[in-house]
């Protein structure tokens, strides 16, 4: 027996059958990240279907993606069947709009907010997030809303209020304070300035309370500024009407006076004028009760409400034109003691003034001379006004002088007659003034005594005389011319001798007697 054989194949090329799962539509819960259950695909072969599997991913985009199914016999053969997965976004974003703000205003229209970022999520993605906010926000309500869109379209909305509000006040800076001068009590007119304001927003009035005219004193004015939110500030400005003006005052004229004491002299000084633009003036003057003798300056001084002063001046002249009274003492008549200083006691002469007499003197010399001396007395006031009186001091003479005579002359004759003789001089002395002095003396002298009288006369013809005696004696020999010596011889015991004769001669005796022994 031959064997043979015979290779009986059998072949399975049917692929098998495979229907995949129906098409799944699913709502994305991510973008690249949906879980999707793909089972359930069915598959039949004749043979048998030794795996099904398909191509899905693990996890699933948004999108489409098509899963393929394979569903594999035993033999190899394959078959395909596709299931549609479609991972949908219907879903619009979770949006967060930034939380309603309120901001301040810094300007009406053009105010910049920082008014946050808007915060979206979404199951796939947010692919954006916008707002229709303006640039610059006006001042009020603004709704800002905020949109988020996500890769599939959707879009969510939220608004966000963003409201600019204006509640800070204006800022206003017044006019400096004023200070000036009243010329009234009440209706001063300040012209105070401008205030200056500004506001964030829209300024919408500056106002004051000011009055229309100004008291003396502080009066502080309130500026109001006032913007269109109905915000104001306020500031003040301070001002001092102040009275630095002194009034006017015109003293009443200079008078001048006629002195009636001397320290206590009534005078009606007259009103002064004084004037004042703001208020009434009160007057007073430095001015003594009584008035001395002299210029008194009076202060008149004005005061005003505000205490300023003016002053003016008036001279008040008490003066004294009226001559004092003196009466000079009596006469007085004395004896000279001496030609030029004779000292008289002229007593006191008495002086009175209606002010004072300031002196009493007189001209009278220390001594006095012989004779009428005219004191003048003067009186003279503190003024300066003086008179005088006169007083006559008559220095008389009824002393007679004194008279000494020359001591008596002795002389020796020289001639019987015609002697001359110095007889000498008197000596006389007179209180004032010796007018003559006089003798009898004569000529010449007689031999004998001779008495001589001596007159002294003073100027007033007082006068005194004394006595000397002149004695012109004869006491000198005779000149005797004996004759010559003789010398002779002797011619006896006794000799006559003719001895001749002697001559003889006097002054006085023509004829002396010439004897010999």
């Amino acid at each position: 027996m031959v064997d043979a054989t015979q290779l009986v194949t059998v072949t399975d090329s049917l692929p098998p059958t495979i229907i995949a799962p129906a098409d799944v539509v699913i709502e994305a819960t991510s973008s690249e990240n949906n879980i999707v259950n793909v089972i359930g695909a069915n598959a039949t072969d004749a043979v048998g279907v030794v795996s099904i599997s398909n191509d899905a991913p693990e996890v699933f985009p948004v999108g489409e993606t098509i899963v393929t199914w394979t569903a594999s016999d035993a033999a190899g053969n394959t078959a395909t069947d596709s299931q549609l997965i479609s991972v949908v976004d219907t879903t619009a974003p979770a949006l967060y709009a930034p939380t309603s703000i309120t901001v301040e205003a810094s300007n009406q229209f053009e105010n910049i907010v920082e008014f946050g970022t808007a915060t979206a999520t979404d199951a796939v993605g947010v692919t954006s997030i916008s707002n229709d906010a303006p640039s610059v926000f006006p001042l009020g309500l603004t709704s800002v809303t905020w949109t988020a869109s996500d890769a599939a379209g959707n879009e969510y909305s939220a608004v966000q209020q963003v409201i600019v509000v204006d509640t800070t006040e204006p800022s206003i800076t017044t006019p400096s304070d004023i200070l000036i001068e009243a010329d009234s009590a009440l209706s001063n007119v300040v012209d105070l300035g401008q205030a200056d304001a500004n506001d964030a927003v829209l300024l919408d009035s500056i106002s004051n309370d000011a009055p229309a005219v100004f008291p003396l004193g502080e009066t502080i004015v309130t500026w109001t500024a006032q913007d269109s939110s109905g915000n104001s500030a306020s500031a003040t400005q301070l001002v001092t009407v102040v009275d630095t003006t002194s009034p006017e005052i015109t003293a009443p004229e200079d008078l001048t006076i006629e002195a009636t004491s001397p320290d206590s002299n009534v005078v009606s000084m007259g009103n002064p004028i004084a004037d004042d633009s703001v208020s009434d003036v009160t007057i007073s003057n430095d001015a003594p009760a009584v008035f001395p003798l002299g210029d008194t300056i009076i202060t008149w001084t004005a005061t005003d409400a505000a205490g300023n002063t003016a002053t003016d001046s008036q001279l008040i002249s008490v003066i004294d034109t009226t001559s004092p009274i003196v009466t000079a003492p009596e006469d007085v008549i004395v004896e000279a003691t001496s030609s030029l200083e004779n000292i008289v006691d002229i007593g006191i002469a008495s002086a009175d003034d209606l002010v004072s007499v300031s002196s009493l003197t007189n001209d009278a010399p220390e001594v006095f001379p012989y004779g009428d001396t005219i004191v003048t007395w003067t009186a003279t006031d503190s003024s300066g006004n003086s008179i005088s009186d006169t007083q006559l001091i008559s220095v008389i003479d009824t002393t007679a002088p004194t008279l000494t005579p020359p001591p008596n002359v002795t002389i020796e004759a020289v001639a019987p007659v015609g002697n001359i003789v110095q007889i000498g001089s008197a000596i006389t002395d007179d209180i004032i003034e010796i007018a003559s002095l006089t003798n009898d003396a004569p000529d010449s002298f007689l031999l004998g005594d001779t008495i001589v009288t001596w007159i002294s006369v003073d100027q007033d013809g007082n006068s005194a005389s004394a006595t000397q005696i002149v004695s012109v004696i004869d006491t000198t020999a005779p000149e005797l011319v004996i004759p010559s010596d003789i010398v002779i011889d002797a011619v006896s015991l006794d000799t006559p001798v003719a001895v001749g004769s002697a001559t003889s001669t006097d002054l006085i005796d023509s004829n002396p007697v010439i004897s010999n022994d």
